[in-house]
């Protein structure tokens, strides 16, 4: 072998060490984070959040949150979306989108929390994107709580460990 083959080989070693790694390191905090977490839940939640960041897309799981959030409704709960969204995005706007797209009608007002300022985290990442993205999920969903917590933390769009970090910052 000559040294650029080392060199080479000794870099793909170095790489998939790093990403063996940050696996196991997830693969023990997350199941010890589940493990410690409290037994009680609310009897009786009023406020839901949802952290659904692209809500004002016209996608079919933006259709299911707007569902989800006129049920719930119906039964007098209050409902929060985490979105990234400007601040200055007009709620009953996204409310008239969701009944002209979807025939979802919306009467109640939504407490819309703007995460623009931390919109960064969700960019894709050139190399361990697995990894640094899903770490990018984590810090915005910290964001959202830090700004409204609600009693019930919903994740509509699948973004890894979102549900972690809800029940390390709310274990109640």
């Amino acid at each position: 072998l000559n040294r650029t083959n080392i060199m080479i080989t000794a870099a793909v070693v170095l790489h998939y060490l790093l990403l063996l790694s940050s696996s196991l390191v997830c693969l023990l905090l997350v199941p010890l984070a589940w493990l410690l977490r409290p037994r009680q839940q609310p009897t009786n939640p009023k406020v839901f959040g949802f952290f659904h960041p692209y809500c004002s897309g016209g996608g079919g799981g933006e259709r299911v949150l707007w569902k989800i959030i006129q049920n719930l409704q119906r039964h007098g709960k209050e409902c929060v979306i985490y979105a990234v969204d400007p601040p200055t995005t007009n709620e009953a706007q996204l409310r008239e989108d969701a009944a002209r797209r979807f025939d979802v009608k919306i009467d109640q007002q939504i407490t819309l929390v703007s995460l623009e300022a931390h919109k960064h985290f969700l960019l894709p990442s050139p190399f361990l994107s697995l990894i640094l993205e899903s770490w990018g999920t984590m810090k915005l969903a910290y964001q959202a709580l830090k700004i409204h917590s609600p009693e019930v933390f919903c994740d509509t769009t699948g973004c890894a460990f979102t549900f972690a970090v809800a029940r390390w910052m709310h274990p109640a």
